[in-house]
């Protein structure tokens, strides 16, 4: 066979390998939307105040009826948080509480998982003018391990992961879930101090990938994945060692590795009365877990109906 006829070949294998991974992506994407589907009929429907708060605030954000924050004072960091479209109201109303009552940062970076409209993007920014906007691929570092892009092509999970282990580490920084929301008692991040801070996960289990975990004993405290401060970074390759290798990817698999970098760091946990993480409170529409002196509440998926209930959102 001469060259000529080889050169097809090539070509032809090529374009059947391109479309097996274009089938390989989509049938992921149907997959995931599969199981967001399933897992959203399985929840207890929001009471309808909450559906009605939400609804209202969307439309007047998506209106430009939601006037610009007037923060607090200047800091000394920067913020990060990882969003999506879907999560439009939600981060739009936590970027606003954390303006007003911890300050303004020397930038706010919205890390997107690629889903946001220019309208949304427009929106994010119309907050406040340290509000920037970014694809999570803009800023993973293209040395990432091949794990990690792998697992980022899988699930969002992965997405946030990348953006992770790619924040700065030679200066402090603070990262937030979009579903939280900061009250007054929040001027005390305004000095986070030195080191690595750390959310505590609710009491009743850890929620984490146990595959990663050597014993039982590396389980515990557990820590969420939703808020953390560090003042230089911290050190992800003892824990990326344990998933090199994994085929599957559960839904803590991204929540344990950053468990496990925390840990190594020896980050010092935020109080868990003030910073808080709990579900016991599901069903009561009032939130009492929300007093003077609360700091922060993170509202995970099973109870984000409350963050639209929650005083002085």
């Amino acid at each position: 066979m001469d060259g000529s006829s080889a050169e097809p070949d090539r070509d032809q294998r090529s374009f059947a390998r391109r479309v097996r991974d274009r089938g390989r992506r989509a049938r992921r994407r149907l997959s995931r939307r599969f199981r967001r589907w399933r897992s959203e009929r399985k929840r207890p429907p929001w009471p309808p105040e909450a559906v009605a708060a939400r609804t209202a605030f969307e439309r007047r954000v998506r209106a430009g009826a939601v006037a610009g924050s007037a923060p607090g004072p200047s800091l000394g960091l920067e913020v990060f948080a990882f969003s999506s479209e879907h999560d439009l109201p939600e981060q739009v109303a936590c970027l606003r509480s954390f303006l007003e009552h911890v300050g303004e940062p020397r930038e706010f970076t919205i890390v997107s998982d690629g889903s946001h409209s220019r309208e949304s993007v427009e929106v994010l920014r119309s907050v406040h003018g340290c509000v920037s906007v970014v694809s999570w691929d803009r800023l993973a570092n293209p040395d990432l391990p091949g794990v990690v892009w792998t697992y980022a092509d899988h699930s969002w999970q992965g997405k946030k992961l990348a953006m992770s282990i790619s924040l700065p580490r030679d200066r402090p920084v603070l990262y937030c879930d979009s579903d939280i929301l900061f009250f007054p008692a929040a001027s005390e991040l305004r000095e986070p101090g030195a080191g690595s801070r750390c959310l505590l996960d609710v009491r009743a289990r850890p929620y984490l990938d146990d595959r990663l975990l050597h014993d039982k004993r590396e389980s515990k405290p557990g820590i969420n994945s939703g808020f953390y401060f560090h003042s230089r970074g911290l050190d992800y390759g003892p824990a990326l060692e344990r998933i090199d290798g994994l085929t599957e990817w559960r839904t803590f698999t991204e929540q344990t590795v950053l468990h496990l970098a925390l840990r190594q760091a020896g980050a010092r946990p935020f109080d868990r009365a003030r910073y808080v993480m709990a579900n016991a409170d599901r069903s009561k529409l009032d939130d009492r877990y929300v007093r003077p002196d609360t700091v922060l509440r993170h509202y995970t998926t099973p109870m984000r109906h409350k963050f639209w209930l929650a005083p002085g959102r």
